[in-house]
């Protein structure tokens, strides 16, 4: 009978085990959770993680001022965040970036910022074995605040993204059609407010579990 028991624990281990159990938010200042109230429970990382229950593990690894820009003023690329990242080593990578790009001093062109989130998804790639990533498009930007040049995210950013996702064959998801029009879920205008986070956690759990990442059973 003991042996039975013990042949039971070790499938259950193993059926689990098939599954993500880490999962890494890479991105800026959206993904961080800046202007959150007790941000460690807020941020979306954090809301996700609590979402996912015991099995998972969520690592927030957002930068605020991060761009894809390999030249611009604070490139995720050489950040101590993506070194963390890879320490951590996830199964899954959740890639949020672009916001920032929208920045004049970050913007060069469309050709300019495929090539470097290129750059980045194939550096992860080549890192972290059989990692899956999952892009996601930026929600909008409701005004010109910091410098940002909004129209810049639906008809740049997102289209290069869009873009990246089909010849990469990755998964993505497009918050910019989520929020648009949603201005009140972002008080400064560019982050959200703990229930935009909150929805953010949610529109990426949704993807997770109906595209079969993650296990819902736990």
């Amino acid at each position: 009978m003991k042996k039975v028991f013990l042949f039971c624990i070790f499938f259950i281990f193993s059926l689990f085990s098939t599954f993500a159990s880490k999962i890494a938010c890479l991105g800026d200042s959206i993904t961080y959770g800046l202007n959150l109230f007790y941000r460690s429970k807020a941020s979306y990382p954090a809301v996700l993680d609590s979402l996912l229950g015991e099995y998972y593990e969520v690592g927030n690894f957002g930068l605020s001022s991060s761009c894809v820009n390999y030249d611009g003023d604070l490139p995720y690329v050489k950040s101590q965040q993506l070194a963390d990242l890879i320490d951590f080593d996830p199964e899954i990578v959740v890639f949020f970036l672009g916001t920032n790009d929208a920045r004049p001093k970050n913007w060069v062109d469309q050709q300019k910022f495929v090539s470097d989130y290129n750059r980045l998804l194939s550096y992860i790639e080549e890192t972290i074995e059989d990692v899956i990533i999952v892009l996601v498009s930026p929600p909008p930007v409701f005004s010109t605040i910091f410098g940002f040049n909004s129209i810049l995210i639906p008809t740049e950013i997102k289209p290069a993204i869009i873009q990246v996702a089909e010849e990469r064959e990755l998964g993505l998801i497009d918050l910019y059609s989520v929020f648009e029009g949603k201005s009140k879920l972002f008080p400064d205008t560019i982050h959200p407010s703990s229930e935009g986070a909150r929805i953010i956690a949610e529109t990426v759990y949704d993807f997770l579990s109906s595209n079969n990442y993650i296990f819902e059973g736990e």
